[in-house]
């Protein structure tokens, strides 16, 4: 694993702790995200709780790299899940949604997860449109 995806993973597991809630979770390692990119000269700046056509609302935006934030713990390690399943849904929608508004598609798209045994991300390829 690359050094910069193990660090994430790390801070990942590090910003979830037992009983945190999604807002804290999600600032903790936004922060982490924010200096990662600036130290590669990446303007990285999030766009939180955007309304997107119908699908409703994506929790961040970063130009078109598009994040769906869950609490710790919510997601399962399989995507047949009833969470997962639904975190991939809202994901797809957003997707759609905003390729339809700005006729271009997200460069990527995930649910981020993080459990006391692992941080991750439910499965790319059942997430991909």
């Amino acid at each position: 694993m690359d050094t910069k995806a193990r660090d994430l993973a790390a801070a990942i597991k590090h910003a979830s702790k037992d009983g945190i809630l999604e807002k804290p979770f999600r600032a903790a390692v936004e922060k982490y995200l924010i200096g990662v990119a600036e130290a590669e000269g990446i303007d990285l700046v999030p766009h939180t709780e955007v309304i997107l056509g119908t699908s409703g609302r994506a929790d961040t935006i970063y130009n078109r790299f598009i994040l769906e934030w869950k609490q710790p713990g919510v997601l399962t390690a399989t995507n047949n899940s009833t969470a997962n399943s639904k975190a991939i849904a809202q994901v797809k929608g957003y997707v759609e949604d905003f390729w339809f508004s700005n006729r271009q598609s997200p460069a990527l798209e995930g649910v981020v997860d993080a459990r006391k045994s692992s941080a991750g991300c439910a499965n790319w390829p059942q997430i991909q449109t």
